[in-house]
C-alpha cells in the first residue's frame, strides 16, 4: 500500500467489481466486538468457507477499501488493481491483525476501528486525521498456514499450527523434549506415542519428525504431513498430529569451563556419531562429528599449548570422520573441504591424505589424486588402503589408456582412409588433366595447320 497499511492503510472500492460492498450478500448478523473493548467492531457482509483462520505469522493477501467515518475515501487495493499481502501481527496497524484472526478465506467483513486501533492520536497526514476512527472493507481471499520444513524446500515436510504454543524457544539438535503424536496413513494409525521423553538427534524420530519438533515451541500443536522421503512409516504420505509438552535445551559448547569439559564433550559426540556410522545413519553422525568439533572451537578454555594441540588433534580425527561420511554419502566436495580441514592442522597426516586422494579421483581429478596417494606413502610406505587405492588408480589409468588407444586407432585408421581416397581421387583429376592437355595440344596443332594454309590462301589471292 501507499502510505500503506504498514503506516497508513489505505482502500476504496471498484465501483465496476462484483465484489463491490454494494453488490455483497448483506447476511450479516450484527456487529461482532473482536477485541471485547469496543475498538474493533466487525460486521460479516458475506461468509467465509470453511473452518480455519489465520494466525500470527500466516501470510495472507486481502483486497481492500478505507474511508473515514464521512464516507471520504483515503485507500483502495481494488483501485490500484493490486491485492495486499501480509503477515499477520507484523508490517499493519493493531486493529487489522485483531480482525483477521476471525476471519475465514472469501470473508467479507466491514470493520471499524477506534484510533487506538489504528493511527491514535497523530493520525497519518495528510489522508488520516487525528483521533480518526476508520472504516475498512477487507476480503480476505487467501492464506497460508502450512509451513515446507523440508531441506530442499520439495514438499516433504508441511507442517500447519492448529494451537500456537508459548514463549520464543524452539528445541535444537541434542535437546531433550517430552512429545505426543499419531501418524495416520489414509486415515488408520501406523504410527503413536504419548508423552515420550527423547534427546533430539539420537535417531528416535524420522527425519521428518524431527524437523517439526525442531520447529515448535512448549504446549504448541501441530498438523504435519511427510513423505515417504523423511518417513520410512509410508510409502507415500503419514499425516501427523503432535504436541511438544516440555523442553531442555542441550548444553552450549560455551558452557564449558575447561579443557577437560571441552574434551569430555566433543568425545561423547565422537562415539555417538561412531555408533551412527556403523549403523548407516550418515546424516546423524554428521551432525554427531560436527557438534563435537563446535566444543573444540572453545579455544578460551584452554591454558597450555599442549592442551592446545591436543585439541587441534582431535579436531583433525572428526575432520576426517566427516570426509568418510560424505565419501559415503558421494559428496565428494564435501568430503574433500573436510580432508583439507585437516590437512590444514596437520599437512603430513596420512589419513587426510589418503581421503583427499580418494575424493579428487571420485571427482575425475586423476593425476592430482595420485599425487595424494605418493605422498602418503612417502609418510607410510606400508599402508595398506593407500597401497589399495594406488593400485586401483593404475587400473582406471591403464583401462583409460586402453579406450584412447583404441580410440586414437579408430581415428587414425579414418583419417588415413580419407587421405587414401583423397590421394586416388587427385591422381584420377591429374589423370584427366592429362588427357585434356593433351587433346588442347593436338587441337592447338590442328588450329595452328588450318591458319596457316588458311594464310598461304589468303596471299595466293593478293
Amino acid at each position: 500500500m501507499s502510505n500503506n497499511i504498514e503506516s497508513q492503510p489505505q482502500l476504496t472500492e471498484d465501483p465496476s467489481s462484483s465484489e463491490s460492498s454494494h453488490d455483497h450478500d448483506h447476511d450479516s448478523k450484527g456487529p461482532i466486538d473482536v477485541c471485547g473493548d469496543g475498538g474493533v467492531m466487525k460486521e460479516i457482509l458475506k461468509e467465509g468457507d470453511g473452518w480455519e483462520t489465520p494466525k500470527k505469522g500466516t501470510e495472507v493477501d486481502v483486497h481492500y477499501v478505507g474511508t473515514l467515518l464521512d464516507g471520504t475515501e483515503f485507500d483502495s487495493s481494488r483501485k490500484r488493481g493490486e491485492t495486499f499481502n501480509f503477515k499477520v501481527g507484523s508490517g499493519v496497524i493493531k486493529g487489522w491483525s485483531e480482525v483477521i484472526k476471525t476471519m475465514k478465506k472469501g470473508e467479507i467483513a466491514k470493520v471499524t476501528l477506534k484510533p487506538e486501533y489504528a493511527y491514535g492520536e497523530n493520525g497519518s497526514p495528510p489522508s488520516i486525521p487525528e483521533n480518526a476512527t476508520l472504516v475498512f472493507e477487507i476480503e480476505l481471499l487467501k492464506f497460508t498456514t502450512e509451513k515446507d520444513l523440508s531441506k530442499d524446500k520439495d514438499g516433504g515436510i508441511m507442517k500447519k499450527v492448529v494451537s500456537e504454543g508459548d514463549g520464543s524457544a524452539n528445541p535444537s539438535f541434542e535437546s531433550k523434549v517430552v512429545v505426543s503424536y499419531v501418524g495416520k496413513v489414509d486415515g488408520a494409525v501406523v504410527d503413536e506415542v504419548k508423552n515420550k521423553e527423547l534427546a533430539l538427534g539420537e535417531g528416535d524420530l524420522s527425519e521428518g519428525l524431527e524437523k517439526t519438533v525442531e520447529s515448535m515451541k512448549v504446549n504448541e500443536k501441530c498438523e504435519v504431513k511427510i513423505s515417504s522421503k523423511y518417513s520410512p512409516m509410508t510409502k507415500n504420505f503419514i499425516v501427523y498430529e503432535v504436541e511438544l509438552h516440555s523442553l531442555k535445551k542441550a548444553i552450549d559448547p560455551w558452557e564449558c569451563k575447561n579443557y577437560d569439559d571441552v574434551v569430555a564433550a566433543s568425545l561423547e559426540r565422537k562415539e555417538s556419531g561412531n555408533v551412527f556410522f556403523k549403523n548407516n545413519h550418515l546424516n546423524l553422525a554428521i551432525k554427531k562429528y560436527e557438534k563435537g568439533l563446535k566444543f573444540l572451537e572453545q579455544t578460551s578454555k584452554l591454558q597450555t599449548d599442549e592442551e592446545k594441540k591436543k585439541v587441534k588433534d582431535f579436531a583433525s580425527v572428526l575432520h576426517i570422520n566427516l570426509s568418510l561420511c560424505y565419501f559415503n554419502q558421494k559428496n565428494y566436495k564435501k568430503s574433500l573441504e573436510q580432508a583439507n580441514k585437516a590437512l590444514e592442522i596437520n599437512a603430513n597426516n596420512t589419513k587426510a591424505l589418503y581421503r583427499k586422494g580418494l575424493a579428487l579421483v571420485e571427482q575425475g581429478d586423476w593425476d592430482l589424486g595420485g599425487e595424494e596417494y605418493t605422498k602418503a606413502l612417502k609418510i607410510e610406505p606400508d599402508n595398506k588402503s593407500v597401497k589399495l587405492a594406488e593400485a586401483k588408480l593404475q587400473r582406471i589409468l591403464h583401462k583409460q589408456e586402453q579406450k584412447d588407444k583404441k580410440l586414437y586407432g579408430k581415428l587414425f585408421s579414418t583419417l588415413s582412409k580419407e587421405l587414401d581416397e583423397e590421394e586416388k581421387k587427385n591422381k584420377e583429376e591429374e589423370k584427366k588433366n592429362e588427357v585434356k592437355e593433351e587433346k588442347t595440344e593436338e587441337m592447338t596443332e590442328e588450329i595452328k595447320e588450318s591458319l596457316k594454309e588458311q594464310t598461304q590462301e589468303e596471299n595466293l589471292t593478293v
